[in-house]
Order: C-alpha cells, then sequence, then structure tokens
C-alpha cells in the first residue's frame, strides 16, 4: 500500500466576466481558489478548494494554514475505509470545510490513478450528462440582466439560479421578466433574506408560474419557527415548489438536524465544502429518507464542477438545476484547464479535466 509523498497548495486568482451579487453586501469580483495537490509514488491526485470569506469563513490562506497542519496526519495506508475514515474525523468539527472537502477529493483522484481506474468506477457512480444551471447575479440593470441571459441561452444554457433581491416587489418585477423566457426553467435564491410573510408572498406567487421550480433559503436559518412555518404553509396549500436548504445543510450533522426540524424539502448538495466521502454519505442518507437532491459547486471553478458533476451522478440527486458551470464566467483565454462542452443545459466531463501547469501559473499567485 502507497501513503502519501507530498501535499502541496497553490493559490490562484481568475477573473470573472460579469461580477456575482447576492444577500447583503456580498459578491465575487474573481474567483481566488487553491489548487491542491497530493503525490505519492510517482501518482498525482488534484482538487480544488473554493473558500468563501462570507459563507464559509475561510481565505486562500486558512486553507493553505489547515493543509500544512494536518500533512503530518496523513500517514495512514491510502485506501478507500482509511481516507473516509479521516474524512469523518475532519468533519466532525465543523470548520475549515473548504479545505477538508479538497483535501478529500485530491485523496480520491490520487487513489483512482494508483488503482488505474477512472474516479467514477473507483466510487461505483456512472459518467452521465448532468442537467444544470448557471448562477445569475441579483439584478441591478433590467436590460444588463436580460442581456446576461440572452447570451447565456445562445451557448446552450437555459437553466438559471436566480440571486433574489430582498425586496419583494423588485423580486416580482424580476419574475414579470423570467416569465417571458418560457423556454428555460429557474431556481431561486434567497439568501436568508426574508421574514416569514414575505416569505409566504414569495412561494404564493412564484408557485404559479410553472418554470420557477425551487427556492432556496429564504428565512435566516436561525428561525427555526418560521422555516418551519413556511415549509407547513408549502404542504397544506399544495404549492408547486421546494423549499431548498443550503447553508444550514453544509454537513451530514446539519441536515439531519433540518431533516428532523422539517425545515427544508429538498438539500443543495455543495461537493467543494462536502469532499467526497460526506458527499456521498448525505447523498445515501437522502436516498434512505427520500429527499430530492440538486448539487452545487458553490460557484467554483472547473475543477471543483467536476467533483460536482461526478457526485450528481448519484442516484439521491433529482434536481433538473445543478449549479456546476459556473465556470462558463470566465474567459477562455484565462482558462488552465480544459473545460467540457455545454449542450441543451447538459454537461458531461468524460474523465477528469487536463491541467495546464504551465498555464496556471499565470493565475498563480
Amino acid at each position: 500500500m502507497m501513503k502519501l509523498d507530498e501535499l502541496n497548495t497553490y493559490p490562484f486568482s481568475l477573473p470573472i466576466q460579469n461580477k456575482l451579487t447576492w444577500g447583503i453586501g456580498k459578491g465575487l469580483q474573481s474567483l481566488d481558489h487553491v489548487l491542491v495537490e497530493v503525490k505519492a509514488g510517482g501518482f498525482v491526485g488534484y482538487a480544488e478548494a473554493v473558500p468563501r470569506p462570507s459563507i464559509l469563513h475561510e481565505t486562500q490562506e486558512s486553507v493553505i494554514t489547515y493543509c500544512k497542519q494536518i500533512t503530518n496526519k496523513l500517514i495512514f495506508d491510502l485506501t478507500e475505509e482509511n481516507i473516509d475514515n479521516f474524512s469523518d474525523l475532519e468533519f466532525s468539527k465543523n470548520q475549515n470545510l473548504a479545505a477538508k472537502a479538497a483535501v478529500n477529493c485530491a485523496l480520491y483522484d490520487l487513489l483512482s490513478k494508483i488503482k488505474g481506474i477512472s474516479l467514477n468506477e473507483l466510487i461505483g457512480l456512472p459518467n452521465n450528462k448532468i442537467d444544470s444551471c448557471y448562477v445569475l447575479p441579483k439584478p441591478e440593470n433590467d436590460n444588463e440582466y436580460i442581456d446576461q441571459l440572452e447570451d447565456k441561452i445562445a451557448q446552450g444554457i437555459f437553466g438559471f439560479k436566480i440571486k433574489l433581491t430582498g425586496d419583494i416587489s423588485r423580486d416580482f418585477h424580476i419574475f414579470d421578466i423570467l416569465n417571458k423566457f418560457t423556454g428555460c426553467m429557474f431556481y431561486l435564491d434567497g439568501n436568508e433574506m426574508y421574514s416569514l410573510d414575505n416569505a409566504v408572498k414569495l412561494v404564493d406567487h412564484v408557485s404559479s408560474i410553472p418554470n420557477i421550480l425551487y427556492l432556496e433559503e429564504p428565512i435566516d436559518v436561525s428561525n427555526i419557527k418560521g422555516r418551519q412555518k413556511l415549509m407547513e404553509y408549502v404542504k397544506e396549500n399544495q404549492l408547486y415548489i421546494e423549499i431548498v436548504g443550503d447553508d444550514s445543510c453544509k454537513t451530514f450533522e446539519d441536515l439531519k438536524k433540518q431533516v428532523d426540524l422539517t425545515t427544508i424539502s429538498m438539500v443543495n448538495i455543495k461537493v467543494p465544502r462536502t469532499g467526497i466521502s460526506e458527499g456521498l454519505k448525505i447523498l445515501d442518507y437522502c436516498k434512505k429518507i427520500d429527499l430530492p437532491v440538486m448539487i452545487g459547486s458553490h460557484a467554483g471553478y472547473l475543477i471543483a464542477s467536476y467533483y460536482s458533476c461526478l457526485l450528481a451522478n448519484h442516484e439521491a440527486v433529482t434536481s433538473k438545476l445543478n449549479e456546476v458551470i459556473y465556470w462558463n464566467n470566465v474567459s477562455k483565454e484565462n482558462d488552465f484547464v480544459e473545460r467540457p462542452k455545454i449542450k441543451n443545459n447538459q454537461v458531461n466531463f468524460n474523465n477528469f479535466p487536463k491541467i495546464d501547469m504551465n498555464k496556471i501559473a499565470e493565475a498563480i499567485k
């Protein structure tokens, strides 16, 4: 059995074409992520850490620090069981999730290469085309918003994650715009900005719009009673909308708590904060309790999206919209990873995307 020889980190920054904004004063102007590299016996595995300071309270620096701190713990034989056991131990502490997830993914990639099989084969999942969606920022200008929609539609994308504004009247105006795009599908992200009363107004309004399928985290995670009452309202009135858990369900234990509290009817599993081990554990649990699942990449670049698509092949994933193509907001000229094609709103990575280590030097900070 092989043991790990090296764990290296490469912080990189990629400009994005359209700034991503959400919530109250939150946003991204570039993808400031970390390439995680693991080596053993001449084999190399890679993953992408996706720190989100305003959500996960992680930075590139904290990812690098975490990786340095755990190197002396990675002394076990490289087997699935040992990687999973290490993940269980690390994810029992709800911090450094992006860093832990990336290390876990990189170790799995390394193990698949040692064994000479694909990652899909290693974890027992097929390699299908994945139904995708692209994240649009909070709408500030109608014409610019429509231009972004039309530009992505021209590229074969017709699934969109819509960042809401926190202003009901403004949101309703945006819904009128979306309703004109009858060939598209949408899901809404409330980013915990709404009171119970306004969340009820939201679900009442959008449940009559057939191409709006999901509403994510409209009410603050700490407002348990409000979240429970919203779920009760949706069920009692048989409204055609799923209430999706996201930041309330970062880990397996988080998800079990929300399920027990009956605050969600669906969950968004973001692989860049779960990794493969924790992600599969959550997916198996969701399958067992018949909880619908969507997959997200946390607006990750291509490597994070690859791992997200990998787990999106799990039979628990039922969503028609999975946020796995945010890399489409990066100009091709800045790519250091080979990108797959998007066709009919679907994406498929035939295998691990090829990394150009010469090109990445331009993106490394």
